[in-house]
């Protein structure tokens, strides 16, 4: 004759082992869909480049409004880049 308890508690032990692994894969899911942000030098707050009038600002008044870059041209210094 079969324990039916034996029988249940296994039945039990695999349905909260698949719940388990559906958790698992569903977080595991919605964490894969999170942004991911890295910023590598400096960036000017949108308050401060609205500061910046173009053809109007020079590299001087540029750098008083919102600071220097953190690159510049690599052949010969021409080109400013304000990197995210």
């Amino acid at each position: 004759m079969a324990d039916f308890g034996l029988v249940r508690s296994v039945h039990v032990t695999r349905h909260r082992a698949r719940l388990a692994g559906f958790a698992l894969v569903l977080v595991t899911s919605l964490a894969a869909c999170a942004a991911v942000y890295r910023n590598h030098g400096y960036v000017p707050a949108e308050e401060e480049l609205a500061l910046v009038e173009v053809g109007k600002d020079t590299r001087e008044t540029v750098s008083q409004k919102i600071g220097r870059p953190s690159t510049s041209g690599v052949l010969n210094d021409t080109g400013w880049f304000y990197v995210q």
